[in-house]
């Protein structure tokens, strides 16, 4: 399987995954277009996540023919991974953590960036005492966010901001004033919209909906939805903060 989904490096000199052979990899049943529509070009962004391509197939005659096929990042390839929710999706997402650790020149940095599966590592190879009594701790301090965003990959639709708002025990209002205050979002008329920062990242969806008013009149307005990638923008983002979805607040009390 690791040859099947071995990266390669691409012009810019990044690391990036055929999807086919990752389709192929996980054993996914699904036909390659069907899937890809659903956990690639749903939730991820064109020439920021992955860039679409060209790759070669043989075919009965010896011949070569031509398939579309993207390119993902490593990050994009570990998120889509683990959204298959099977026992092979997470050690291929746990195959490319290892590889990245490999590329990058400072592991400190990797640990740091993503002690989990960092300190999983460490334990499965067999580091000095210290550092996996530091590997240990990581994945103790770590394993909530693994639960919670277990939760949220287990969804494919998009989500408004008061469902997120739930998440966490307080209203859409008190939700999107936070957003506010740490300058991800501002109000454009009577809709929440992204800095221009975070607008090109995949973080939202927005979509035409007619209301009707008790005088029958009928008036056309956005509604700004956030996608998985968004949402785990968002748990990032407030955690930073200390602040905590309701489901690790009790189990940081537990």
């Amino acid at each position: 399987m690791n040859e099947l989904i071995t990266p390669t490096i691409n012009k810019n000199g990044q690391q990036v995954v055929s999807a086919r052979n990752l389709h192929k990899g996980l054993d996914v049943t699904d036909r390659f277009s069907r899937w890809a529509e659903r956990f690639i070009i749903k939730d991820f962004i064109d020439g920021v996540d992955f860039t679409s391509v060209k790759s070669s197939t043989l075919v009965n005659n010896g011949a070569s023919r031509e398939l579309d096929d993207f390119a993902l990042t490593i990050e994009t390839a570990k998120q889509v991974a683990m959204m298959q929710h099977t026992e092979i999706g997470k050690q291929v997402r746990m195959y490319y953590v290892k590889l990245e650790e490999q590329f990058k020149i400072n592991p400190v940095e990797q640990l740091l960036a993503d002690p989990v599966a960092i300190g999983q590592m460490m334990i499965e190879y067999g580091q000095t005492k210290e550092h996996l009594a530091i590997a240990e701790q990581r994945i103790a301090e770590y394993e909530p966010r693994i639960s919670y965003l277990d939760t949220i990959l287990a969804s494919k639709d998009t989500v408004t901001t008061s469902q997120i708002a739930a998440d966490y025990g307080m209203s859409a209002v008190a939700m999107n004033r936070m957003l506010h205050n740490f300058r991800v979002q501002h109000k454009v008329g009577d809709q929440w919209l992204l800095y221009s920062k975070h607008m090109r990242n995949g973080y939202t969806k927005s979509e035409t909906a007619v209301v009707k008013h008790r005088n029958g009149e009928r008036k056309t307005v956005m509604n700004t939805k956030w996608t998985q990638k968004g949402r785990i923008f968002i748990y990032d983002l407030l955690k930073e903060q200390g602040v905590l979805p309701e489901s690790e607040k009790m189990e940081v009390s537990a």
